[in-house]
């Protein structure tokens, strides 16, 4: 992971910005940045990337985007233990507190997704721009066995089967195409 900003001058040269490392893991913060950035300027290309931790076992989830219950804890590091120590039916609750943790977590992630659209278009970032979202890995939850929660070891299809969508949004030419003045 870079965290850096020498490290992305490296890979990107010096025209960055920006760099941005929250440790707390709360998308909450990552919108709040998005909101104190400059309007944008339709003389200058801009890049972002935004790497939403909602999804992420470490994420910080809100009380708001809790519908399914009961939920796992945020660093329930016992969970391992708990899971092998247990009975079949407490084993399969925790399976099923894990599930809806995530599945809160991705009702979180898309309601901060709509948030981010809503203030990168305040700022004038939509008007002419390609939009991609996707994920950086899926997650096990339990669905090969006991001991496949997680990602980063297997390649299962839950892992490596990932959303992705691209959008071009392109601003309303004034003439036509051929005679739009190149940037």
């Amino acid at each position: 992971c870079i965290r850096d900003r020498r490290q992305i001058e490296a890979l990107f040269g010096p025209n960055i910005d920006r760099v941005r490392s929250d440790p707390s893991n709360d998308d909450t913060n990552l919108i709040r940045e998005v909101r104190s950035i400059p309007d944008a300027d339709s003389r200058r290309p801009t890049f972002f990337y935004l790497h939403l931790m909602s999804t992420h076992w470490f994420g910080v989830q809100h009380r708001d985007h809790q519908r399914y219950q009961p939920t796992a804890e945020r660093f329930d590091w016992l969970f391992d233990v708990k899971r092998v120590l247990a009975s079949k039916a407490v084993r399969a609750g925790l399976r099923q507190r894990v599930v809806n943790r995530y599945d809160n977590s991705v009702l979180q992630a898309d309601a901060v997704i709509e948030r981010l659209f809503a203030a990168l278009d305040k700022k004038g970032f939509l008007d002419d721009a390609i939009v991609v979202v996707t994920a950086d890995h899926g997650e096990a939850l339990g669905e090969r066995g006991e001991d496949h929660y997680g990602h980063g070891v297997d390649l299962y299809q839950e892992l490596i089967e990932i959303p992705a969508a691209v959008r071009v949004i392109e601003a309303r030419p004034s003439a036509p195409m051929a005679m739009r003045p190149r940037r």
